[in-house]
């Protein structure tokens, strides 16, 4: 029997949590190591430690600004990804969406991870001149089911079509409580998530004579691993301003590209923060074994230099690794 293949997985803006990566930060050093130096990158571009933004208590309920939010996203599973190949854990695939997508091309090499802390820079900075009276919810139905009733989902958009079952949609902030009232109404459970920037709606591509100078700005090459595209017109990442201008735009195809690469040869590796992937593996019932990230929410929650052995070896002992 030949080596199983891993494919890397890494998630978008909406899946932060205050002090993620903390706990992994405080207590492996190869981990820290990256972090350490993404940061200074982020220091460079925007005089201020994305880190100490983060981990600092505090600020532990001050609303962290998007560059801050961004750039924190992508430095915990970029790092994480990186920990994971320094002991040993290469991915034969890499896949994410929105965010992680970017993260993605950067574990490939296919972006710089410089190039993408300074586009966080200016699209929060180019974001905060416009007012986005929005609000993205959670909603226990499909998207069938959401464009078969066009009388419940007035001036709503689908973000990403999370499950048969399931679907992420953007709404006008001052028909939030309608919409929930309506949908309770009809037996629909709800929950509003913590995005209020519009992408992947007409919203942000409205933007596009302000927005994509940024992307054309962007140093590519072709990469050293294999990354699969989340949006719907294609199967892997193309190394063009298009493309990661399309990957903000376009509406996001996570669970069915997932479905598709689903093969028994194949395992998931969650580098999301609060196992955002490994959720869309479970309520996409795909049976593929996924490990998931070293990540808690919970700050009692510790992880020590035995838990990280512990899943590098189980990681290995799976893909048929001799460690």
């Amino acid at each position: 029997m030949g080596l199983k293949k891993s494919v890397f997985l890494f998630s978008g803006f909406g899946t932060q949590f205050d002090s993620m990566g903390e706990n992994l930060y405080s207590s492996d050093e190869v981990f820290k190591n990256y972090m350490d130096q993404l940061d200074v990158i982020a220091i460079d571009i925007s005089g201020k430690s994305v880190i100490e933004d983060f981990f600092d208590k505090k600020s532990s309920n001050i609303k962290h600004d998007l560059f801050s939010t961004l750039t924190m996203l992508y430095m915990v599973q970029y790092s994480l990804a990186e920990m994971y190949i320094e002991k040993g854990v290469e991915p034969d695939c890499l896949m994410g969406f929105s965010l992680g997508e970017t993260v993605a091309a950067s574990v490939s090499m296919i972006l710089d991870p410089s190039d993408i802390i300074s586009l966080f820079f200016s699209e929060a900075q180019v974001l905060s001149h416009y007012s986005f009276e929005t609000e993205t919810l959670f909603v226990y139905k499909s998207s069938e089911f959401i464009d078969d009733h066009p009388e419940l989902f007035e001036n709503s958009q689908v973000i990403c079509n999370y499950s048969s079952s399931h679907s992420i949609i953007s709404i006008p902030k001052d028909k939030e409580l309608f919409f929930i009232r309506s949908l309770k109404e009809e037996g629909i459970i709800s929950y509003k998530m913590p995005i209020n920037i519009p992408f992947h709606t007409t919203g942000i591509a409205d933007l596009y004579d302000s927005l994509f100078p940024l992307f054309e700005k962007l140093r590519m090459q072709k990469g050293k691993i294999p990354v699969i595209s989340t949006l719907a017109d294609h199967d892997k990442i193309q190394p063009s301003a298009e493309y990661f201008w399309n990957v903000i735009c376009q509406r996001i195809c996570f669970s069915e590209k997932l479905k598709e690469i689903s093969d028994p040869d194949i395992f998931f590796i969650d580098c999301s923060p609060a196992s955002a992937c490994s959720n869309y593996v479970k309520y996409n019932k795909i049976s593929n074994k996924c490990f998931s990230s070293p990540f808690y929410q919970k700050s009692n929650h510790k992880i020590n230099d035995l838990n990280i052995t512990k899943l590098i070896n189980d990681i290995k002992t799976y893909q048929g690794k001799e460690y």
